[in-house]
């Protein structure tokens, strides 16, 4: 599809994406400061689904367009332990869509907060 700016053309798109995360956990038996820190590395693949929806009164021909393609994701980070359930994650992520011949990349920077029980 072709991603032309334009006020009265809309795309919506969704992915579904699995994931291997490998997390280093050697520091948590430390009894330095250095304990709170888990370092990440995350890699996966899967597919988006994109719909166009053309609003524009003189279009010519159908005004709906869809496509699935293929997803590549890779993502590193930190989880910072507050305590044991409490963790701060923060992570640098990368998402490409793969459009024959080229792919769409974005790029992400992320802050979040887990509990576990």
């Amino acid at each position: 599809m072709r991603y032309r700016p334009d006020r009265d053309v809309h795309f919506d798109s969704g992915t579904l994406k699995v994931y291997a995360q490998y997390r280093f956990l050697d520091l948590r038996i430390l009894d330095s400061p250095a304990r709170i820190l888990s370092p990440f590395i995350s890699a996966g693949c899967g597919f988006a689904y994109i719909a166009r929806r053309d609003h524009r009164p003189y279009t010519l021909g159908t005004t709906r367009k869809n496509e699935i393609d293929a997803v590549y994701t890779a993502a590193l980070g930190i989880d910072f332990f507050a305590t044991d359930s409490l963790i701060i994650r923060v992570q640098g992520s990368w998402l490409a869509i793969q459009q024959d011949p080229k792919l769409l990349n974005a790029f992400s920077a992320n802050i979040g907060l887990m509990w576990g029980f």
